[in-house]
Order: structure tokens, then C-alpha cells, then sequence
């Protein structure tokens, strides 16, 4: 067992009891002060006790974080065709009643969603429908969302099928209890996923987003 051996240098030497006891009767002190040693004197009767030290004061908490903002189109990397439909959908189902949403259609994000050929037209559509609200004033509805409300409910996409460079993929969702089904045909353009057509599927009514657009031009 290894010992610790203290040199006599290092160690406190204390005065006997009985000289503390004649140095404290001397000075008119009390045993106990000159037993204190180094503690600080005792306050003269009736001065005022030191003050206290104030506790140090509790670190500031960190700000909040931010609110994230919206991703932008470019912020998708839009590798796959669900990569491509989750960023056309996400601002209608972020939406709010007093926030409206984004349109896909919108000159800030229609070019990352859709393809050459269907820019095109959605582009001279808008330029000849300026006065009209643009493109989507020009068709009367917005085709991601086959209207104007954005109050999606039981919304759900299904499973991207892909057949070579083509991809094909389905919406549903119903707005004010009326269901609806709209299919994205997609194509890779310069190595991203774009839509190339919208069709909406029904026994009434049904449509394409290219025959709207030529027919509208």
C-alpha cells in the first residue's frame, strides 16, 4: 500500500487550546473568534451585518429558433417523380385560408416543375391571358388542384410507375367533400423529373392540361 508522506512544511501548525484561551481573555474576545483564525471578524455590536453576495444570475436562454422558411423550388432535388410531385403539392397542403397558396403555375415555380414543350405553352397562354389573371385565369381553375380551393382533405399520391424515361403518378383528394383524381405524366428532362401532361380522371368532365393549353392558345 503506498503512503503519503506530508512534509512539515506544508501542514497548518495550531496553537495550543491553552494559549488561545489567554490571547482571547487579553483581547477581550471570545474563544471562538481566536479558534476562527483566518475567518473574517465578527460585525461591532448594533453595525450592520456585510451584504450577502448575489447568487450570479442564471445565463440568458438561448433565442428561439427561427421559424424554417418555405422551400423553394430549388431546394427539391426533384431525383425522382415523387421527389417532383411532393414539392408541386407542398405549398397547397401548407397552405392557409388567410395564406392562400403558391400556384405551381406561378412564373416563380413553374420552371422547375414542368417541361419544355408544356412551359411553352403554359407561357403564351399566360402572356395572352395578362388582363385575364394569366393562365389560370385563361382555364378557370388551377389543374394541380382542379379549382381554386386548396382545402385538400384525405389527400394521397400514389406510387410512381415507371416505364423508361416516362413516369406516371396519380393525386387524389377531395375538396368540400368532392373527390378527385388527377394523373402527372412525367418525363426526365436534362436529368430531372418534369411533368409533361396533367389529366384529370373522370367519367364527367374529363381533361387535359396540353389539349386545354392548345386549344386556349
Amino acid at each position: 500500500m503506498e503512503h503519503m508522506t506530508l512534509s512539515h512544511r506544508n501542514v497548518r501548525r495550531l496553537p495550543g487550546v491553552g494559549v488561545l484561551l489567554l490571547a482571547a481573555a487579553l483581547a477581550g474576545t471570545t474563544p471562538f473568534a481566536a479558534l476562527a483564525g483566518d475567518a473574517a471578524p465578527a460585525p461591532a455590536s448594533g453595525a450592520p451585518a456585510p451584504a450577502a453576495t448575489p447568487p450570479a444570475a442564471a445565463p440568458a436562454p438561448a433565442n428561439p429558433a427561427a421559424p424554417k422558411p418555405a422551400k423553394a423550388p430549388a431546394d427539391y432535388v426533384n431525383d425522382t417523380p415523387g421527389d417532383l410531385l411532393a414539392a408541386i403539392y407542398e405549398p397547397y397542403l401548407d397552405g392557409s385560408p388567410d395564406s392562400p397558396a403558391v400556384s405551381a403555375f406561378d412564373a416563380s415555380r413553374r420552371k422547375a416543375y414542368f417541361t419544355p414543350r408544356l412551359l411553352k405553352l403554359i407561357e403564351a397562354l399566360d402572356r395572352g391571358g395578362a388582363a385575364e389573371g394569366g393562365v389560370l385565369g385563361r382555364l378557370g381553375f388551377d389543374p394541380v388542384i382542379d379549382g381554386f380551393d386548396d382545402d385538400l382533405s384525405n389527400f394521397a399520391l400514389s406510387q410512381p410507375v415507371e416505364v423508361g424515361g416516362t413516369a406516371m403518378s396519380s393525386a387524389t383528394f377531395s375538396v368540400n367533400g368532392m373527390p378527385s383524381e388527377i394523373v402527372f405524366i412525367m418525363i426526365k428532362t436534362d436529368g430531372k423529373w418534369r411533368v409533361d401532361d396533367i389529366e384529370r380522371i373522370s367519367d364527367v368532365a374529363p381533361w387535359s392540361l396540353s389539349s386545354l393549353l392548345s386549344a386556349d392558345g
